[in-house]
């Protein structure tokens, strides 16, 4: 059994592994970067063998636009955007795990009644149309369900 605040305490903690890298004094902010670039010059080239209309090297224009890329990703502005808009897509998904999983009379929550409701959330994140995360992102604010 878990209270609707172990939950959210026990999901910061697993946030705060994904979100930060472990670094000496404080963590740094992870930036995503090699999931949104390819990390290496050899990745880039990969990438670009799978598409038959770009040549197969990358020019030195393409290779500028990728670093200039790169920098603006991992720029604090942009860093501080992407936390913004994932802890307001966490922050939607609680609520609705919330608002859907049922509690007992004590407010507690069977943690086991929390997987259907993440499941059928997880194929609205993926395929939901239209879709309330990318309407909270965009708004700023829980939509009504």
């Amino acid at each position: 059994m878990i209270t609707p605040e172990t939950f959210r305490t026990l999901l910061a903690q697993v946030r705060q592994q994904i979100d930060f890298i472990p670094s000496i004094p404080h963590p740094k902010p992870h930036t995503f970067l090699s999931s949104l670039l390819p990390p290496t010059h050899g990745d880039e080239l990969a990438v670009l063998a799978q598409d038959s209309l770009v040549p197969d090297t990358v020019s030195p224009e393409l290779h500028q636009l990728l670093d200039e890329t790169r920098d603006i990703l991992e720029s604090p502005a942009a860093m501080s955007v992407l936390h913004i808009l994932l802890d307001r897509s966490v922050e939607e998904f609680v609520s609705v795990l919330e608002a859907e999983t049922k509690s007992s009379r004590d407010g507690v929550v069977r943690l086991a009644n929390y997987l259907p409701v993440a499941t059928k959330e997880a194929e609205k994140i993926a395929h939901g149309v239209p879709n309330r995360y990318f309407q909270v992102l965009a708004l700023g604010k829980s939509r009504e369900r």
